[in-house]
């Protein structure tokens, strides 16, 4: 059974992070925006980066910083080992895909 059978079982759907694995690759991240297409124009669909879409190890197109603010060298929590997991990506597609709220921290929970 496809989605179709739950859709009106679900209220939400929180998608927390590693959203699409696009690698900074568009084309990807259209396919993925078609496969839930259905759902995420059914029920509110709420989104919050993870490292495969924020991870960065060189400077973004921002004038070197990314999005969040945090700056050129990104977010590199002390206890992970994630390198450049989002393809030079910057939290860029993630942000511009999804409509966030201006205050606050946007998508970067």
């Amino acid at each position: 059974a496809g989605v179709e059978a739950i859709l009106d079982e679900i209220d939400l759907v929180l998608h927390v992070g590693d959203i699409s694995y696009a690698w900074g690759n568009g084309y990807t991240w259209e396919i993925w925006s078609n496969m839930v297409a259905k759902i995420a124009s059914s029920v509110p669909y709420m989104v919050s980066i993870g490292n495969h879409e924020y991870d960065h190890t060189a400077n973004c197109n921002n004038n070197g910083a990314d999005l969040s603010g945090v700056g050129a060298n990104g977010y590199h929590p002390t206890w992970g080992n994630e390198g450049d997991d989002s393809g030079g990506e910057c939290g860029a597609p993630t942000y511009y895909r999804f409509n966030a709220s201006l205050g606050g921290n946007s998508i970067f929970w």
